[in-house]
């Protein structure tokens, strides 16, 4: 093999290990899916969980008003 080639080689060999090593850097589209779907999932259970703080709010207010009612000094 010619000398040139054999350098011509090895630069182009150069460049493509430069371009993989900055695309492993970069999050992958599955990646970036993933992720999107973990934050989607954990605001999906921080709203689940605000439905069950409100309705148990609701329902200590429905007890304090039946025992409000229950008693008649209260009124």
């Amino acid at each position: 093999m010619k000398p040139d080639l054999t350098a011509q080689i090895a630069r182009s060999n150069d460049e493509e290990v430069e371009r993989a090593k900055e695309a492993a850097t970069q999050p992958s589209t599955i990646d970036t899916i993933g992720d999107t779907v973990t934050q989607l999932d954990s605001l999906d259970q921080i709203v689940e969980l605000g439905g069950v703080v409100l309705n148990g709010l609701r329902i200590t207010g429905d007890c304090i008003a039946a025992v409000c009612d229950a008693i008649p000094s209260f009124d």
